[in-house]
């Protein structure tokens, strides 16, 4: 199931774990110290929405293009359903805040 290269460095997961661990706690840290300094305001939220929104638009265009690229490449393997499940859930979940957010709009 596992590639060789990681059977061979399992202390990698670890590492990974880690990393994420203390992003985890910076995160935490830097969002606590912004709320104290009233750093996230209504100007901060909208700046922010745009340009996540902009970011997944321009990722939909990757995603898109990296799924051409596997399927010419790699064929119809394990790459070509991960790449595919990640494009239809981000799709589900856009549906769902799209539906929530027209809802809350509404209401």
């Amino acid at each position: 199931m596992f590639s060789d290269s990681f059977k061979d460095n399992p202390e990698v997961m670890l590492l990974l774990v880690l990393i994420f661990s203390l992003m985890g706690l910076l995160f935490y840290y830097l969002r606590k110290k912004g709320k104290k300094r009233y750093q996230f305001d209504e100007r901060y939220e909208k700046i922010t929405n745009r340009f996540k929104a902009k970011a997944w638009d321009i990722m939909w265009v990757v995603w898109l293009v990296s799924w051409m690229v596997v399927i010419m490449f790699d064929g119809i393997h394990f790459s070509f359903f991960l790449i595919t499940a990640l494009v239809v859930t981000r799709s589900i979940i856009m549906l769902v805040c799209a539906m929530v957010y027209a809802e809350e709009d509404e209401g």
